[in-house]
C-alpha cells in the first residue's frame, strides 16, 4: 500500500511539471522506461518492472531527465543529446557522442535526491543510491564499450552495489 501511494506521488510530481505518465505492456522495448526528450511524456514500461520499488526507482530515474530539461535546458530541447541519440538521422552513435549521453545521464542523477525528499518517498536511501550508481555504470560502459552490458554484466554488479550500499547504511 505505501509503495503504490508513493507511486501516485511520483506521477502526480511529473504530471504537476507537465509531463504525462503512462504505463505499456509494449513487448519489443529493451528499455525500463522512455522519457519523451521534450518533456512531455514518461514511458514506463511494465514488463521490465519486478517489484514495485524498482518501479519507483525507474520513476525517480525519470523525472530526474524532466528535471534536467527543465533546469538545464529551461524545456528547450538538447539538440546535441537528441543528435547523439539518432543514428538514423545523425550517423553512427561514436565515442564522442556516446559521452554526451553519459554526461546527461549524470546530470540528470544529481536530481534524485531532489525527487526523493520533495515526494517523501520512504523507499530505503541505500537502494536509491545503489541505483543511481548501477544507472551510472551503464551508461558508463556503454560510452566506453559501445554497448550496454549484458543481463548477466547487470545482475552481477547490481548484486555487488546492493551489498556495498546495504552495509554502508
Amino acid at each position: 500500500m505505501i509503495r503504490d501511494l508513493e507511486i501516485q506521488r511520483l506521477i502526480k510530481y511529473a504530471q504537476g511539471m507537465g509531463a504525462r505518465v503512462v504505463f505499456s505492456n509494449v513487448k519489443d522495448s529493451e528499455d525500463s522506461a522512455q522519457f519523451a526528450l521534450d518533456g512531455s511524456e514518461i514511458i514506463v514500461y511494465a514488463k521490465h518492472q519486478k517489484s514495485k520499488t524498482e518501479t519507483i526507482l525507474t520513476l525517480i530515474h525519470e523525472i530526474s531527465h524532466l528535471l534536467d530539461h527543465i533546469h538545464q535546458h529551461d524545456r528547450q530541447p538538447d539538440v546535441k543529446f537528441e543528435q547523439a541519440l539518432d543514428p538514423n538521422r545523425y550517423g553512427k552513435i561514436s565515442k564522442k557522442k556516446r559521452k554526451i549521453i553519459l554526461d546527461s545521464e549524470i546530470t540528470a542523477t544529481g536530481y534524485w535526491h531532489t525527487v526523493y525528499k520533495e515526494t517523501g518517498l520512504k523507499i530505503p536511501m541505500w537502494k536509491m543510491e545503489a541505483q543511481m550508481e548501477h544507472d551510472i555504470w551503464q551508461y558508463d560502459f556503454y560510452y566506453e564499450h559501445g554497448r550496454f552490458p549484458h543481463r548477466k554484466e547487470r545482475r552481477q554488479m547490481k548484486k555487488e552495489l546492493y551489498a556495498k550500499h546495504k552495509n554502508k547504511k
